[in-house]
């Protein structure tokens, strides 16, 4: 008897689109002004659709991140990070070292934040999924997501061979301290939620 042997079933390959493609893609016009997306490991991915909670939850923490931390550093909303060749996520808030040129030439990289905050709802198990570990594996030194559904914070720190090495909840009353703030601490309030 004969037997032939047939090859091993595999995955199609697929296409990463790296950050320069995505940039190309962009300045001629693939994307509609009103898309919402951004670069995820090499795939175009949609956001989430911003509802009034959003919007008014992300401008809350914005207004008060920038209060506390004066002209110590830039606190953006909309924000983009860049991360390695094939991700550039746009989280709802980035607090990031101060620069004279505030990062008019390029987009900042996980070195120049500080902390990463995204403002979730519907996005919650992405946020705390694929978007934690995105993160984790770049480097960025803190990231905040902020559970509307749960209403707490999650925060994740120290990144460390790919994992954060700290993580914690915070609720309602409590305060998260803020990095490179001088022991300045922000509380966690009800009215975010």
């Amino acid at each position: 008897m004969i037997s032939e042997t047939q090859p091993m079933p595999r995955e199609p390959p697929s296409w990463l689109v790296s950050r320069r493609e995505y940039h190309v893609m962009a300045e001629a016009g693939v994307f509609k002004p009103d898309d919402k997306v951004e670069l995820i490991n090499g795939r175009i991915v949609t956001r989430e659709t911003l509802d009034p909670w959003h919007v008014s939850s992300t401008d809350i923490l914005r207004e008060l991140l920038a209060s506390l931390y004066g002209m110590k550093c830039h606190v953006r909303s909309p924000a983009v990070l860049g991360l390695g060749d094939h991700s550039e996520p746009e989280p709802d808030i980035l607090v990031l070292r101060r620069r004279e040129d505030h990062y008019r030439n390029s987009h900042p990289e996980p070195s120049d934040a500080w902390i990463m905050i995204e403002v979730s709802n519907t996005s919650r198990v992405y946020d705390l999924g694929s978007k934690h570990d995105l993160y984790a594996r770049h480097g960025v030194p803190e990231y905040w997501v902020v559970d509307g559904k749960h209403r707490c914070v999650h925060v994740f720190r120290n990144p460390l061979e790919g994992m954060f090495r700290e993580s914690r909840i915070y609720q309602a009353g409590e305060s998260i301290p803020l990095p490179n703030a001088e022991g300045a601490s922000l509380r966690v309030d009800a009215g975010w939620f």
